[in-house]
């Protein structure tokens, strides 16, 4: 089984080809593209398809990462998955920021029975949060769902947790109160990541299990909209 994954939730664009049961994708493609991902994801994956051989209609299934992230990036990755399905009736599949983190961080840690804590940067002084089993489904508890905390309102919920998690995510970098809680932070470096992989990992996890979540976009808090000084509903 040949399945395409890829990211738009940043400012990277991160594209892969794996096989199910291989440990590795067989072909990457991985640079900041900024705001252009519209423009240049269909003819990165046409080259990247190209490159091996192969065309769309030898995909047999399509993960995408569908947020939280860049609202835009997470539209246009979804979007895309469903014109793929066009070409071809197959699999898509959408895989939470929360999901891939968390695969990398099983499989970096070896972690076995300790459920993952995934906490990501929202900006505005905000941070997404949602606890995961290794089977990449909620973990019930105080952060089995999805959601948006302000940093002293969620370390403060850190710190009286009872519960053993292994922590990972783009917000370790800046939250240093988190040495102040009783968690296990991830140890090992993201640099040299292709992301693109691990959606991919996390999708074949489900896929083995049946499981067959949708490519909608994850949206846990509303997108965040200035209004003009003086501009009114009149």
């Amino acid at each position: 089984m040949v399945i395409l994954a890829y990211s738009t939730i940043s400012d990277i664009l991160s594209i892969a080809l794996l096989r199910q049961g291989e440990s590795t994708p067989f072909a990457v493609f991985q640079e900041r593209v900024f705001r252009d991902h519209a423009t240049v994801l269909i003819p990165r994956i046409q080259a990247l398809l190209e490159k091996e051989s192969l065309r769309f209609e030898d995909l047999e299934a399509i993960a995408v990462c569908c947020g939280p992230g860049s609202f835009t990036g997470a539209r246009i990755a979804c979007a895309a998955a469903l014109g793929f399905s066009a070409f071809k009736e197959i699999p898509l599949l959408g895989i939470s920021t929360f999901q891939m983190y968390a695969k990398l961080l099983f499989e970096k840690t070896r972690t076995q029975n300790t459920p993952s804590l995934i906490l990501l940067k929202s900006g505005h002084h905000e941070f997404c949060v949602e606890a995961l089993g290794r089977d990449l489904l909620p973990f019930q508890g105080p952060f089995e769902k999805p959601e948006c905390l302000e940093e002293q309102d969620l370390l403060g919920l850190l710190k009286n947790n009872k519960t053993s998690y292994i922590v990972g995510g783009d917000a370790l970098s800046v939250l240093e109160d988190l040495k102040e809680t009783p968690l296990t932070c991830a140890d090992f470096s993201e640099e040299g990541v292709i992301w693109a992989e691990w959606i991919g990992k996390a999708a074949m996890s489900l896929m083995e299990e049946n499981i067959y979540p949708p490519p909608v976009p994850l949206y846990v808090r509303p997108a965040y909209v200035k209004i003009p000084e003086g501009l009114t509903d009149a």
